[in-house]
């Protein structure tokens, strides 16, 4: 089931590009005295892993750079993104499910390309998320509204009829695509194909049709 992203989003109150610091190390901790060399023991700090930035170009040469941060002790990611040199504040995503792949595509042909991070959960499941950023003719970002998938799709005749997870996610011929294997046998997959609309309450992601192939 996709979490709604946008309970998700926090565009925090002073961050600077390129975007703060790891987490912090917790400090040396003492222990209890070893009896038999009078010293005390202390325990090894744990220390953060460290951050993944990566950088993506547009076809129109935007830089957008994406960090990845894993608290420690946890499976969720954090993550930071934003056009370099932006003296704009990043988008800020909080634990969402470790980052599978970027995407690129134009998916509403106005000429700037859109940014899709693909997450996907850990399990069986390995169910997939969508958090996409639409370029405001390469001056801003502006988060884009991705449908939560509803009790009435997942019903019989619904958009994912027989969705369980198991997330094939692309961009093809700018349209994104969702491919899935369908229960209960899972020999058939189900495509859902995506476009980008842009109304007044902003960019949203549309499921144009689903198909069983």
């Amino acid at each position: 089931m996709i979490a709604a992203v946008m309970k998700k989003l926090i565009i925090p109150c002073a961050i600077s590009l390129f975007w703060g610091s790891c987490n912090n190390v917790p400090e040396d901790t003492k222990g209890p005295l070893n009896t038999d060399q009078g010293a005390p023991i202390t325990a090894a700090p744990i220390a953060a892993p460290e951050p993944e930035i990566k950088t993506f170009t547009t076809k129109t040469g935007k830089v957008i750079i994406l960090k990845e941060e894993h608290p420690i002790g946890m499976s969720l990611s954090n993550v930071t993104i934003g056009f370099a040199k932006d003296s704009l504040q990043p988008f800020f995503l909080h634990d969402i499910d470790p980052i599978n792949k970027v995407l690129l595509g134009d998916l509403d042909g106005n000429g700037f390309e859109e940014i899709y991070i693909i997450s996907t959960s850990a399990g069986s499941g390995s169910g997939g998320s969508i958090h996409g950023f639409a370029s405001n003719r390469d001056k801003s970002l502006s988060i884009i509204s991705i449908p939560e998938i509803g009790s009435a799709d997942l019903a019989k005749g619904g958009k994912y009829e027989g969705y369980q997870g198991h997330d094939e996610i692309n961009i093809i011929d700018n349209t994104l695509e969702r491919a899935f294997p369908v229960k209960p046998d899972k020999s058939s997959k189900r495509v859902i194909k995506y476009k980008l609309r842009q109304g007044e309450s902003g960019y949203q992601l549309i499921a144009i049709s689903s198909n069983l192939n």
